[in-house]
């Protein structure tokens, strides 16, 4: 057994620590791999960190815990950790993982709260050309081999406004995006979505689509009278009808189609049954967004906070219901995916050096709403590389592990993925100003995700005594103390 004066244990900085029920959940929050004990043995713990005391309690937790940086025997470790998970986190956000295309800077539609409106009469209603569209591509191919390869996915994706108001570029697009797949020129791993309100779909469109593999994202907010408040047309009618009747259109054509669903407080609590609603009607995957902009300004600092848990329950419900996890909500999948692997917190918006956008006038960006444009596809220098424009560089300091006084504290609001620069801009007028709503939610989210990891009959073991802790990545017994 190990003497307490040559541990020198210190708490690691990033300790984060959760408690329910007479349950602890401790983990670190740059590597997030929790370990569960009862309350009484943390305090246990917690006297031997202090004094030496309870060392043969204590000596059950050392190995797993020094194993994880949880306590540490030189306060450097935290800062090695800081600058490994630092540069973990620069090396994902270089990664070129999507090109928006904006084919159309404009909309049929009139939706409750959405930018495009205001964009178009700032920008007037471009349509993306064919030659601007293929030298965004080209550019993009310049990204991604200026990265190492690796075997995950890419994305293209079609967006607007309405991007089937340019449909004639679309139906060039896609075959020649694919010449440039199957040619080598661009990844193996390459997808391609649309994102429409549906209202231009039709029977031959559906075909095409389904020939080029391209998946279509159609924006529903929930069951039809509560998507009818927000998603509107130019005319003011309701769009749930036109809505369902592109659904259709697509899943009968075998095309695969996804949701995305914008939270609202009058929908809010109809989530489970909307979720029952899509998977029965053929949809193969949904997103649930939280309100951004004007949407988000009107409601005040309670209601705010309020509506952000009530969105976290939301996004957790069913977690843990069912042994399929393949109909979870989009950012549920993300964030379980990120504490299974033991990795950082996931971002919360490709816009942090991820994504390249191609606007409908040419210009190149970094996020489709917050313009900031470093010039033409076709003029910008062929050594042009979005992540290390000045916009991705301050708008990665949201993030919390790269925040200079979040990285010297790191305290619980770290675990958030920096939300939205283009809603804390309409929102508090500043594009760094902390995304407090999205920080809510993702607090909410991660710490019931934590639990989740702790399956119920674990949970009676640390009770009976019959384990002094349990962790969802140990493989030797629980019962042996030298595991």
């Amino acid at each position: 057994m190990h003497a307490w004066n040559d541990l020198r244990p210190i708490r690691s900085r990033f300790l984060r620590v959760l408690e329910r029920d007479g349950l602890v959940a401790a983990f670190h929050q740059l590597h997030p791999e929790p370990l569960f004990t009862t309350s009484d043995q943390w305090s246990a713990v917690q006297g031997f960190l202090a004094t030496g005391e309870n060392q043969a309690l204590a000596e059950k937790f050392v190995r797993d815990w020094q194993v994880r940086g949880l306590i540490n025997s030189d306060e450097q470790i935290d800062e090695v950790d800081l600058a490994d998970a630092q540069s973990l986190a620069r090396h994902r956000l270089q990664r070129p993982t999507i090109l928006y295309l904006m084919l159309a800077q404009g909309c049929n539609w009139k939706c409750t709260g959405c930018p495009i409106p205001d964009l178009a009469k700032l920008y007037g209603e471009r349509l993306l050309t064919f030659e601007d569209a293929m030298a965004g591509v080209d550019m993009w191919r310049r990204h991604i081999e200026a990265y190492p390869p690796d075997d995950e996915p890419y994305f293209v994706i079609m967006y607007g406004g309405e991007p089937l108001l340019n449909r004639s570029v679309l139906e060039q697009l896609l075959p020649a995006i694919v010449t440039e797949k199957e040619s080598g020129r661009l990844p193996a791993k390459l997808e391609l979505m649309l994102c429409t309100n549906g209202q231009l779909i039709d029977g031959r469109l559906a075909n095409f689509l389904k020939r080029y593999s391209v998946k279509v994202a159609l924006g529903m907010d929930g069951p039809g009278d509560t998507n009818d408040k927000t998603r509107r047309t130019c005319e003011n009618t309701g769009t749930s009808a036109v809505i369902t009747h592109a659904i259709d259109a697509l899943v009968t054509q075998d095309v695969q189609v996804v949701v995305s669903t914008t939270m609202t407080p009058d929908n809010i609590q109809r989530i489970p049954e909307f979720r029952a609603q899509l998977k029965a009607a053929g949809v193969q995957g949904f997103g649930l967004n939280l309100l951004k902009g004007l949407p988000l300004r009107l409601l005040s600092f309670a209601e705010s906070a309020a509506y952000a848990k009530a969105a976290a329950q939301a996004v957790l419900e069913g977690l843990g219901q069912s042994d399929d996890d393949s109909f979870y909500e989009y950012q549920l999948q993300k964030r379980l995916e990120s504490l299974r692997t033991g990795l950082p917190y996931p971002v919360d918006c490709t816009c942090y050096g991820n994504q390249l956008v191609i606007q409908a006038d040419g210009q190149v960006g970094n996020c489709p709403f917050q313009r900031h444009d470093h010039g033409h596809v076709r003029e910008l220098s062929q050594k042009f590389q979005i992540g290390n424009s000045p916009t991705v560089r301050l708008w990665q300091n949201r993030l919390p592990i790269f925040n200079q006084e979040m990285g010297k504290n790191m305290v619980a609001n770290a675990l958030h993925g920096g939300g939205c620069a283009w809603s804390s801009y309409e929102v508090h007028g500043s594009e760094t100003a902390e995304d407090v709503c999205n920080a809510t939610f993702a607090q909410e989210v991660q710490c019931e995700l934590i639990w989740s990891l702790l399956p119920a009959d674990r949970a009676i073991e640390p009770r009976r005594g019959e384990t002094s802790h349990w962790n969802h990545r140990r493989l030797r017994s629980l019962h042996d103390s030298t595991a």
